[in-house]
């Protein structure tokens, strides 16, 4: 963390792109496909948790996801580090306008 460029990673799946978004406390990583962007992803520094970062990385990815009509995909796992469970976890997607379906969630695009 600490750069504010995105990065394109290696993709395991042919026809996707993977992206690394990051701002100085948070790190997101994705993938795209046509239609569709899988949120691998989503952490904070640890001494810059509770204070809105991860929050403004999800909110700019949402936007993304909005202008070019994807939906956004995702499975909400705890890292061993976090401190919060997938309860939590759950809820805090939900905000985001993420619905529960099986062990994933999904986000369509709201335009």
């Amino acid at each position: 963390m600490g750069s504010q460029e995105n990065c394109v990673l290696p993709a395991s799946e042919v026809g996707r792109v993977g992206l690394l978004i990051e701002d100085e406390f948070s790190t997101a990583k994705i993938l795209v496909d046509v239609c569709e962007i899988q949120i691998d992803t989503i952490q904070t520094l640890p001494q810059h948790r509770q204070q809105g970062h991860a929050s403004q990385l999800l909110s700019r990815i949402c936007r993304a996801a909005d202008l070019t009509q994807s939906q956004l995909n995702l499975k909400p796992e705890p890292s061993e580090h976090s401190p919060v469970d997938e309860k939590i976890l759950r809820a805090w997607f939900e905000k985001f306008g993420f619905k529960s379906s099986e062990d994933f969630m999904v986000r369509a695009s709201v335009i």
